[in-house]
């Protein structure tokens, strides 16, 4: 495998592929972290993913590093300010389904950077929205799934590891326009920081607007199995088998 970073566009990113050929990749799998984790939080996951031959030879993964450093967390990125003891006390107070109405202040800009980022790499390695697979885990997943939602035209899946349901009214009227995108999405049973009912929430939403949903229930926290790699494993197997 070979590691490296770049930059596109307004944000550094970790890039790994096992290419043993030149060019460009056949698709791009890029991958947002979550809140207060280092920018190359979830490069690990890539050396999984690429034990798949059809991988190994037509995809390159994309970590992009969040535009914010948090001071109280050393080495911590974020993609949007978060007041998480306010998160934890919805939790514990039952009101966490006040948030599914929420719409962050700085989503917009956060949706407006990472958008940028796509283009430029998308420039720079000549690739189609069909060959781009988009995700990310926890604050990343919903930074992606706006993302992959006020997009023009589908991408090739959507991967959604322990998000969740804000922006209803506009998500849901948005997510009309992308009838057909394949989607991978993960929770778990007992997480304690995003509750397990608001990512079902968000997964009947999709399913309703007619995206194509493959949810995993799983029994454990705000983390990512190993089922849930090999769930984006398919998504990916699925987009190469398009022949894009």
């Amino acid at each position: 495998m070979q590691y490296r970073t770049d930059r596109f566009g307004p944000l550094d990113c970790t890039i790994v592929d096992a290419f043993t050929r030149t060019g460009h990749p056949r698709l791009a799998v890029i991958l947002a972290h979550g809140y207060g984790a280092p920018g190359d939080d979830l490069v690990p996951l890539a050396a999984h993913l690429l034990h798949d031959e059809d991988v190994r030879e037509g995809v390159r993964f994309v970590f992009p590093h969040g535009p914010i450093a948090l001071r109280h967390i050393p080495g911590g990125r974020a993609w949007w300010d978060l007041d998480v003891e306010q998160l934890i006390a919805a939790v514990e107070t039952g009101t966490f389904d006040d948030f599914r109405q929420h719409v962050p202040q700085h989503l917009p800009l956060a949706r407006s950077c990472f958008d940028d980022f796509v283009r430029a790499l998308g420039t720079a390695w000549r690739l189609r929205p069909q060959q781009l697979v988009v995700g990310g885990f926890s604050q990343g997943s919903m930074l992606a799934t706006d993302w992959a939602l006020h997009a023009e035209e589908n991408v090739a899946g959507l991967c959604i590891w322990s998000g969740t349901l804000l922006c209803e009214e506009e998500w849901g009227r948005w997510a009309r326009r992308h009838a057909g995108l394949a989607v991978f999405q993960s929770h778990g049973r007992f997480d304690p920081l995003l509750p397990f009912d608001a990512a079902v929430r968000l997964r009947d939403l999709l399913q309703a607007a007619g995206l194509a949903v493959d949810f995993l229930a799983f029994d454990g926290e705000h983390t990512i199995p190993e089922a849930a790699v090999d769930g984006l494993l398919r998504l990916i197997r699925a987009a190469l088998e398009q022949d894009v």
